[in-house]
């Protein structure tokens, strides 16, 4: 890993934490074995994207050639004066493995602060570690059939709703980072798996049945990884 954007030790930290959440599934007697097989082509995708960017930089940044550097820094100059900025990057996704393909599938979720009426601060620190199925109304935990509130249970994910009132399993999403997300990914719902990654989103209430399916699926059935 070239070390111009500081992504070796962050992509080994990805790497760990992927393994990590499978690995306890598998011990647990929770999913097969074979889901480990997931993370060679989650990780080689996403860690591709950190390679080729970082590759860039330093093509940018080791310029030896005195006028070359030179011309660099003039255009960089100028567009700093002009108000030009870089577009940001497309945001790296998982590679094909134990997720759904769809909007938000292998994507990193966001962290944003909410309210949890008896804790108030970043999503992750007031929810707590695990899998999180995210729902952008709390009426949509009654879409949920006994055998998907089984899955999350057994597997140690949470049901979280976004709610004008915070409460068990409810918070508020005081900055409505939440809500315009849930809106960029056209979803009613996000299935987040325990290293902070997207497994799939949900359109509807009838999609949201056909994502825990999946998921059941996926970790019982190896050979549909791909999809």
């Amino acid at each position: 890993m070239p070390s111009f954007a500081g992504q070796g030790m962050c992509s080994g930290l990805r790497d760990a934490v992927n393994l990590a959440w499978k690995l306890e599934l598998v011990l647990d007697g929770r999913a097969d074995e074979d889901i480990l097989d997931s993370y060679g082509p989650e990780r080689a995708e996403h860690v591709r994207h950190f390679i080729h960017a970082s590759m860039a930089l330093g093509e940018v940044i080791c310029l030896a050639d005195r006028d070359a550097a030179a011309e660099r820094d003039r255009t960089m100059q100028a567009d700093l004066a002009a108000g030009i900025e870089q577009p940001p990057r497309p945001l790296p996704r998982l590679g094909a493995g134990l997720r759904r393909d769809d909007a938000g599938g292998g994507l990193l979720s966001i962290q944003a602060e909410v309210d949890g009426g008896a804790r108030q601060g970043l999503f992750d620190d007031v929810v707590g570690p695990g899998g999180v199925l995210l729902l952008a109304d709390p009426r949509l935990c009654e879409r949920l059939r006994p055998q998907d509130t089984a899955l999350l249970a057994d597997l140690g994910w949470k049901v979280v709703a976004l709610d004008a009132v915070p409460g068990e399993e409810q918070v508020v999403d005081t900055t409505g980072a939440y809500a315009a997300w849930l809106a960029q990914l056209d979803a009613v719902a996000v299935l987040i798996r325990p290293d902070f990654y997207v497994y799939g989103t949900a359109a509807d209430a009838e999609d949201l049945t056909a994502l825990l399916h999946h998921l059941d699926d996926a970790l019982h059935a190896p050979t549909s990884l791909a999809g």
